[in-house]
Protein backbone atom coordinates (compact mmCIF):
# COMPACT_ATOMS: atom_id res chain seq x y z
CA UNK A 1 0.00 0.00 0.00
CA UNK A 2 2.84 2.39 0.78
CA UNK A 3 4.34 1.87 -2.67
CA UNK A 4 0.99 2.61 -4.30
CA UNK A 5 0.65 5.78 -2.24
CA UNK A 6 3.87 7.13 -3.79
CA UNK A 7 2.81 6.59 -7.42
CA UNK A 8 1.87 9.73 -9.31
CA UNK A 9 -0.08 7.84 -11.96
CA UNK A 10 -0.48 4.36 -13.35
CA UNK A 11 -1.49 3.23 -16.82
CA UNK A 12 -4.31 0.68 -16.96
CA UNK A 13 -4.91 -1.55 -19.99
CA UNK A 14 -7.90 -3.90 -19.93
CA UNK A 15 -11.06 -4.85 -21.79
CA UNK A 16 -13.93 -2.36 -21.62
CA UNK A 17 -16.03 -4.91 -19.66
CA UNK A 18 -13.26 -5.29 -17.08
CA UNK A 19 -13.06 -1.50 -16.83
CA UNK A 20 -16.82 -1.44 -16.15
CA UNK A 21 -16.29 -3.94 -13.32
CA UNK A 22 -13.54 -1.76 -11.84
CA UNK A 23 -15.78 1.31 -11.94
CA UNK A 24 -18.77 -0.55 -10.48
CA UNK A 25 -16.67 -1.78 -7.56
CA UNK A 26 -14.45 1.24 -6.83
CA UNK A 27 -16.61 4.25 -7.68
CA UNK A 28 -17.93 4.55 -4.11
CA UNK A 29 -14.48 4.52 -2.52
CA UNK A 30 -13.66 8.02 -1.18
CA UNK A 31 -10.20 8.03 -2.78
CA UNK A 32 -11.21 6.87 -6.25
CA UNK A 33 -11.38 9.45 -9.01
CA UNK A 34 -12.57 8.79 -12.56
CA UNK A 35 -9.82 9.49 -15.06
CA UNK A 36 -10.23 12.44 -17.40
CA UNK A 37 -9.72 10.36 -20.51
CA UNK A 38 -10.22 6.75 -21.60
CA UNK A 39 -8.63 5.74 -24.89
CA UNK A 40 -10.07 2.97 -27.05
CA UNK A 41 -7.59 0.33 -28.20
CA UNK A 42 -8.03 -2.68 -30.47
CA UNK A 43 -10.05 -5.78 -29.54
CA UNK A 44 -12.40 -3.87 -27.22
CA UNK A 45 -9.62 -2.82 -24.86
CA UNK A 46 -9.13 0.57 -23.23
CA UNK A 47 -6.18 2.47 -21.86
CA UNK A 48 -6.42 5.03 -19.11
CA UNK A 49 -4.33 6.57 -16.37
CA UNK A 50 -5.24 6.50 -12.68
CA UNK A 51 -3.75 8.68 -9.99
CA UNK A 52 -1.84 6.99 -7.18
CA UNK A 53 -4.77 7.83 -4.94
CA UNK A 54 -7.10 5.93 -7.26
CA UNK A 55 -4.66 3.02 -7.42
CA UNK A 56 -4.84 2.83 -3.63
CA UNK A 57 -8.64 2.80 -3.81
CA UNK A 58 -8.47 0.07 -6.45
CA UNK A 59 -6.19 -2.10 -4.30
CA UNK A 60 -8.25 -1.66 -1.14
CA UNK A 61 -11.55 -2.28 -2.93
CA UNK A 62 -10.40 -5.30 -4.92
CA UNK A 63 -8.92 -6.93 -1.81
CA UNK A 64 -12.19 -6.39 0.06
CA UNK A 65 -14.32 -7.69 -2.83
CA UNK A 66 -12.01 -10.70 -3.22
CA UNK A 67 -12.15 -11.53 0.47
CA UNK A 68 -15.91 -10.92 0.81
CA UNK A 69 -16.77 -13.21 -2.10
CA UNK A 70 -14.77 -16.30 -1.15
CA UNK A 71 -17.84 -18.27 -0.13
CA UNK A 72 -20.53 -19.27 -2.60
CA UNK A 73 -20.53 -20.27 -6.24
CA UNK A 74 -22.86 -17.42 -7.21
CA UNK A 75 -20.02 -14.96 -6.58
CA UNK A 76 -17.21 -16.95 -8.21
CA UNK A 77 -16.89 -14.60 -11.21
CA UNK A 78 -16.82 -11.53 -8.94
CA UNK A 79 -14.18 -13.19 -6.78
CA UNK A 80 -12.07 -14.18 -9.81
CA UNK A 81 -12.17 -10.71 -11.37
CA UNK A 82 -11.34 -8.99 -8.09
CA UNK A 83 -8.51 -11.42 -7.37
CA UNK A 84 -7.00 -10.95 -10.85
CA UNK A 85 -7.21 -7.15 -10.70
CA UNK A 86 -5.78 -7.08 -7.19
CA UNK A 87 -2.86 -9.35 -8.12
CA UNK A 88 -1.96 -7.48 -11.31
CA UNK A 89 -2.18 -4.13 -9.54
CA UNK A 90 -0.07 -5.43 -6.69
CA UNK A 91 2.56 -6.77 -9.13
CA UNK A 92 2.69 -3.49 -11.07
CA UNK A 93 3.10 -1.47 -7.88
CA UNK A 94 5.77 -3.87 -6.59
CA UNK A 95 7.86 -3.12 -9.70
CA UNK A 96 8.09 0.61 -8.91
CA UNK A 97 11.23 2.34 -7.67
CA UNK A 98 11.79 5.33 -5.39
CA UNK A 99 14.09 7.19 -7.76
CA UNK A 100 13.08 7.24 -11.41
CA UNK A 101 15.49 8.18 -14.16
CA UNK A 102 14.10 10.79 -16.55
CA UNK A 103 13.41 8.23 -19.27
CA UNK A 104 11.71 5.68 -16.99
CA UNK A 105 8.36 4.22 -18.01
CA UNK A 106 5.09 4.59 -16.18
CA UNK A 107 3.69 1.99 -13.77
CA UNK A 108 1.43 -0.17 -15.96
CA UNK A 109 -1.35 -2.51 -14.89
CA UNK A 110 -2.21 -4.91 -17.73
CA UNK A 111 -5.21 -7.23 -17.65
CA UNK A 112 -4.79 -8.94 -21.00
CA UNK A 113 -3.21 -12.40 -20.90
CA UNK A 114 -2.56 -13.96 -24.26
CA UNK A 115 -1.83 -17.53 -25.29
CA UNK A 116 1.82 -18.43 -25.59
CA UNK A 117 2.89 -18.88 -29.21
CA UNK A 118 5.03 -21.83 -30.27
CA UNK A 119 8.14 -19.65 -30.60
CA UNK A 120 7.69 -18.22 -27.09
CA UNK A 121 7.17 -21.62 -25.49
CA UNK A 122 10.63 -22.88 -26.49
Amino acid sequence: MLSAAAIASARVICHRDTWSFLIEQTSQHPHFRLPERINDLDDGKIETFLSGRSVLALLVTMRKVRDDHLAGDEHMATWALAAAVYRRTQLAVKDTAHARPDDAGVTTIVLDDRPVTIGEAA
